[in-house]
Order: structure tokens, then C-alpha cells, then sequence
């Protein structure tokens, strides 16, 4: 609102104006008898109350009105009657009447301008785009984000209807609606694709409401636009986010800062056997199988704590009791200051892959028709035992087998029949061997055995006749009987070798020299076998 003069220049305002109307009642319109009034004295209240005010308007008809009792000695009163004290009566509260009207007026006026100032400058000051309409769709206002967003300037749109303005039809649905709004009154949300800088379309989503007049009747209508491009792809991703939690093959779980689980997708209920009604408001203690010692969680926490992160192998029981291993990994989620409020938890169930694994190390390391270990295995076995024996002052013995005349039993009977006759001798080896001996084969009708912790030799050449009778008992396979014998080579650590490869090459020649020397028989590595 504008300030408003002080009373000192009401009065002086307001005098001057009567007295000016009172110069004109005298002059030059003295001929116009009673319509002077009319014709000085009301514009004089009504100009008062525009400057002072309703306070003015009061002023100027009380000094008319004094005015005109005060020209009564000089004959030029126009008080002839009672009719004219009427009139005058008649002035004076029209004067209050005019006065109060154009206070009101002036005020309207002032309020509307400052009603529309505080929209301009309300709308050229926020980061949304206002649009004003007329009802022919034609633009009344753009405020500068708007203009910036549309990329012209609010001087080439204002005066057209949006058709004209952008011809390609890419604003024809939001100019019907605007139209619409404009000759029914109701609101409306409109989303509109924008084009962007680059080429690059932005989603904005737009409330159009009628402005109305005097009479309650639209007269124009508002538009308020908001980008939501980010909250739009935001949206997208949280769908996203929210499909591939629902339909992830790997087990979700979400719990808050203190392990309370929250949610659970579908694929956790299928792997763990809870649902989410079983599962939420738990913790995942619920899935614990025992299989891990404390300090397995406790470096777990402190991981979490440290790193924000912890992934690893983890076992787990289902609902209905078996034990099974995921590959796990958690992520501590933190607010804006850094203090955990939520873990994520994602998981799948390795048991089978573990299985398989296992399987594959298995078959690189045995021997796949006798199930015993190869020459990969006995020679990891070997390094190992020396190594144990060298640290503690141990011996142990090393003995090759070569099966006699399985030559003639393979080719006569058949790869089939000497299959079996292989896993037969393993399976006899392996039975009177301790579980701490290993037994490999080598390759062809060739056994290893690898003994250790011996103290002495007697031992070991007990266990060499018992191996060589046990080889030499006769078998059945597939309905026919069959022998074999069997030729054996032993050496000693440390005293016939001091490396696994010497050690196995004086193994060998103990083992040829037990088959040159008849067959069914064993060898030690001696003084007359060294080179």
C-alpha cells in the first residue's frame, strides 16, 4: 500500500481544491446557479478522496458545505429555502457517500496492485514455470523460468494463442485443456513433454486453474509447471529397483540399524524356506546353522563396522533343517551424517556349485577308475610328508607296486575285465593300509604307497608281504577266476633320498630290481641297487 500524506497535507490539499471550486462557483459559472455544486464541488471531494483518502472526501465536504453557509451575507448564498438546505443536506451526504466510494475504489485498486506485484514477483522468483492465459488460449504472463525452459523470450509468446506461437503441435493437448479449464472452471493436471537442451525431452507436470472475476466467472487461467524429469527417472529406477528385487533369483533381506528384518523378496522365502510373514520382525539369527564358531560373526560385525561391507561364505539352515552355503553380501546403508540405518543382505545358494567344485578337485586329483589318488596328489602328499619329516625328525617309506602279468590278462580278456581287476587290487592296497597311508595309482598296473611315520623297519616289510600275498589272492571277476602277482620297490626318507623326485626314481629301480629277481617278491633300496 501506498503511504498516505499526513493530516496537515490533507487539509492543505483539500483547501486549495475548495477553494478552487469555490473561485469557479464565482467564476466563471455564477450564471449556473444551483448546478455549481455539480460541477465544482464534487470533483473537488472526489479529487480529495483520491489524494487523502476517505478522511479528504470528509474534509472537502465539510469546507464546501461551510463555504456555502459562509457566502450567505453576501447574497450570493443560493440557501433561498428549505428545498436548498435539502439540497445542501442532500450534498453533504453524497459528498460522504462519494467520498467513501472512491476511498474503496482507490483501496480496491491498490490492493489489486499489489496483488499483482506480489504474483510477479513470487512468479519470477521460484524455480517452477507460471503461465497466464486469457480465455482464447492467448499469453498473458511467462515468468523468466519459463522462459528459460521454453527457450524464447516472453515478448515473442505474449498477445498469441499457443498455436501460433509454437505451429509443430507440440503444446496442442495442454492448449486444449488451458481452453477447457478456461470455459468450464475446473482444474486440471496436464503432463507435457518439454524439449530440452541436446535434444533431450524433459517430463513437466502442469496445474491449470481458472482465475475468476467480479463475478465468479473464469477470466483467465493460471498454469503453475514443475520439472519432474529427475523424480520421473527416479520413479523409473525405484520400479526398477523394486522389479528386480521381486523377481531377483538371489534372496533379498533388509533389516534395520539394530538386525530387525524389514523385508524379504520372494527368491529369500524359496532358497531359506521363510516367507516374509515368517521372516519379518526376526532377525537373521533365524537362519544360523551352527556350523560357524562366535568369532566368525564377531569379524563379520567388525567388517561391517569398519568397511561398511562384509561378503563371504556363510552356512546356513533352512526351515526344514538342512544346511546349506550361500555366497553372501552385506551392505550397511547410512544416513546423510554417517549413522547405519539399514542392511541389505544378498545372497545365493552355492551348495550345488560347492558340489561340483568339489567334484572337479576331486577328479583332478584321483584317479578316475580306481577312485584312488594320482600322481598330482601323491606327489602334493610327498612334499608334505617331507616337510613334516625334515621338522620333527621322521621317516617314512615310499613303495612302488607293479601288478605281474596283467599285461596277458588285459589283452586276452579285455579292457573290461582288467578295469575290474584294477579297482579290485585298490580296493585290497587300500584295505590293509592305515586311513593315515596313501595309496595312488600311477598309471597303467603301477601303485604308489606312501607311509609315513615309521620308526621301524620291520614294520614296513610286514606290511609289504601282507600287500603281496593280498594282491596274490585269487579273484572272481565275471564268472572266471583269475591271479596276479605283484613286484614291490621300497625306499626310505631321508636315507635313499633327500628329494621327492630321487626319492621316487630309487622307489622304482627297488621295484624293477624285486621283478628281476622272480616276480611276487619286494625290494629294498640298498647299497647294491645305488647307482
Amino acid at each position: 500500500m501506498h503511504s498516505s500524506p499526513s493530516l496537515l497535507k490533507r487539509v492543505v490539499v483539500t483547501g486549495a481544491l475548495v477553494a478552487a471550486a469555490g473561485g469557479l462557483r464565482l467564476w466563471p459559472f455564477q450564471e449556473l446557479g444551483t448546478s455549481i455544486p455539480f460541477l465544482t464541488f464534487y470533483p473537488a471531494v472526489i479529487a480529495a478522496a483520491l489524494y487523502g483518502g476517505l478522511l479528504g472526501g470528509v474534509l472537502a465536504t465539510v469546507l464546501t458545505s461551510t463555504l456555502i453557509y459562509a457566502w450567505q451575507p453576501t447574497g450570493l448564498s443560493f440557501l433561498q429555502s428549505p428545498a436548498e438546505y435539502l439540497g445542501l443536506a442532500f450534498f453533504i451526504i453524497n459528498g460522504i457517500v462519494v467520498a467513501s466510494m472512491t476511498e474503496a475504489m482507490h483501496r480496491a485498486r491498490e490492493r489489486l496492485a499489489e496483488r499483482e506485484s506480489t504474483f510477479r514477483t513470487l512468479a519470477g522468483n521460484v524455480p517452477d514455470n507460471i503461465s497466464r492465459h486469457d480465455l482464447a488460449c492467448r499469453a498473458l504472463y511467462l515468468n523468466p523460468t519459463l522462459e528459460q525452459t521454453l527457450g524464447r523470450p516472453a515478448e515473442e509468446l505474449l498477445g498469441k494463442p499457443i498455436h501460433e506461437s509454437f505451429p509443430d503441435g507440440r503444446f496442442a493437448e495442454l492448449e486444449k485443456a488451458i481452453l477447457h479449464v478456461g470455459a468450464t472452471g475446473h482444474a486440471m493436471e496436464v503432463e507435457q513433454i518439454v524439449p530440452g537442451e541436446n535434444g533431450v525431452d524433459r517430463y513437466h507436470s502442469i496445474r491449470l486453474v481458472a482465475e475468476l472475476g467480479p463475478d465468479e466467472k473464469p477470466v483467465s487461467v493460471l498454469g503453475v509447471g514443475r520439472d519432474l524429469t529427475r523424480q520421473k527417472k527416479a520413479e523409473e529406477e525405484l520400479r526398477l529397483a523394486a522389479s528386480v528385487f521381486h523377481n531377483s533369483s538371489e534372496g533379498v533381506l533388509v533389516t534395520d540399524a539394530h538386525g530387525t528384518i524389514l523385508s524379504v523378496n520372494p527368491a529369500f522365502g524359496k532358497i531359506t524356506g521363510y516367507d516374509a510373514e515368517a521372516a519379518v520382525g526376526q532377525t537373521p539369527r533365524l537362519l544360523r546353522s551352527e556350523h560357524h564358531v562366535p568369532s566368525f560373526y564377531q569379524a563379520m560385525s567388525a567388517s561391517l563396522a569398519r568397511d561398511g561391507y562384509w561378503q563371504g561364505e556363510i552356512w546356513n539352515r533352512h526351515k526344514y533343517g538342512q544346511v546349506y552355503l550361500v555366497w553372501l553380501t552385506i551392505d550397511c546403508i547410512r544416513d546423510c551424517v554417517g549413522t547405519p540405518v539399514r542392511y541389505v543382505g544378498v545372497f545365493h545358494d552355492i551348495t550345488e556349485l560347492r558340489r561340483k567344485e568339489e567334484q572337479i578337485r576331486h577328479l583332478a586329483f584321483h584317479d578316475p577308475l580306481t577312485d584312488l589318488p594320482n600322481r598330482a596328489l601323491l606327489q602334493d602328499r610327498l612334499v608334505q610328508a617331507m616337510a613334516r619329516a625334515k621338522r620333527d625328525a621322521g621317516r617314512f617309506s615310499l613303495t612302488f607296486i607293479d601288478l605281474d602279468r596283467f599285461k596277458v590278462i588285459n589283452d586276452e580278456l579285455g579292457h573290461d575285465v582288467g578295469d575290474l581287476l584294477l579297482r579290485e587290487v585298490a580296493s585290497r592296497i587300500k584295505g590293509r593300509l592305515r586311513t593315515t597311508d596313501t595309496v595312488a595309482r600311477m598309471g597303467g598296473d603301477e601303485f604308489v604307497v606312501l607311509m609315513e611315520g615309521l620308526t621301524d623297519t620291520a614294520e614296513c616289510v610286514h606290511v609289504a608281504a601282507e600287500l603281496v600275498a593280498e594282491v596274490s589272492r585269487p579273484m572272481e571277476l565275471r564268472g572266471r577266476v583269475l591271479q596276479i602277482g605283484a613286484s614291490m620297490g621300497i625306499a626310505f626318507f631321508p636315507e635313499d633320498g633327500e628329494d621327492a623326485t630321487e626319492l621316487m626314481k630309487h622307489a622304482d629301480m627297488a621295484m624293477y630290481a624285486a621283478k628281476s629277481a622272480g616276480r611276487g617278491r619286494y625290494r629294498f633300496f640298498g647299497e647294491g641297487l645305488a647307482e
